[in-house]
């Protein structure tokens, strides 16, 4: 995604700095700041965590968007995929291999992306008519570790699934390394989906099936969209859904 947003605003002469927050509130008003005091010319949140209306009101001053991550409900320009859709088709593959005891590892953390993926795992479930077994969600971090930790726990519930949709690839990877301590064997005993498609997806073992977000063109979209806002900052605001793809590869079966 960085890359795509350099690509784009280095060619008009723009630099790009890049500011680590570590989701700390106060440390992104520092960076507004800098917008206040006139030494950057816009900002992309990525992960923002200040308020909905908050953002809105700086987003009415200063040239301000969001990409990939956002707050629900702040009058910005975005662009990001639409994640309820893609946990949706991720999880209408498994249900079409023949799973009928899925699970989801998901995020404890509120973000906006985590909140949908799960709303799109339990829509395709109910579409389906397959009932919602609450044991089988499991609430992690992004760690491969809780991943780990995540598969040992699901198999021992009363009905262990046979599949487990991961909101990350990160997750998917802790999954099948736990599932394999157990002896199982992924894409064979039970299926995996993760998400992001991440270079190592294509060269773990298995393979892990995954979504695919256009990153790089979500980047070059933020600059756009950045760029308008700079150029004319009562522009209407955008908000962009790029497509996704769901890359099946060895971990499903």
């Amino acid at each position: 995604i960085i890359k795509g947003i350099r690509e784009e605003m280095t060619t008009l002469g723009y630099n790009v700095m890049i500011g680590i927050t570590d989701l700390d509130v106060n440390v992104e008003m520092k960076h507004i700041q800098l917008l206040e005091n006139k030494l950057v010319d816009g900002i992309i949140f990525f992960t923002p965590q200040i308020d909905s209306v908050t953002l809105t009101k700086f987003g009415q001053m200063y040239p301000v968007i969001q990409c990939s991550e956002y707050v629900e409900g702040a009058k910005l320009s975005l662009v990001s995929i639409d994640n309820k859709q893609a946990a949706y088709d991720a999880t209408k593959y498994l249900i079409q291999l023949g799973n009928k005891h899925i699970a989801l590892v998901t995020s404890e953390k509120s973000y906006t992306s985590s909140k949908l993926r799960e709303e799109g795992f339990r829509e395709a479930l109910r579409e389906h008519q397959i009932p919602i077994n609450e044991e089988l969600i499991y609430y992690a971090d992004y760690t491969p570790h809780s991943g780990i930790e995540a598969a040992k726990a699901l198999l021992l519930k009363r009905q262990p699934p046979t599949a487990i949709f991961t909101i990350s690839d990160s997750l998917a990877i802790g999954v099948i390394q736990g599932l394999k301590a157990c002896g199982k064997k992924v894409g064979e005993d039970i299926d995996v989906i993760g998400f992001d498609n991440t270079f190592i997806s294509k060269f773990y073992e298995p393979t892990i099936t995954t979504v695919s977000q256009p990153r790089l063109e979500m980047g070059k979209q933020a600059a756009r969209l950045l760029l308008n806002k700079i150029q004319n900052i009562g522009s209407e605001n955008e908000t962009i859904f790029l497509p996704h793809e769901l890359m099946i590869r060895e971990s499903t079966k």
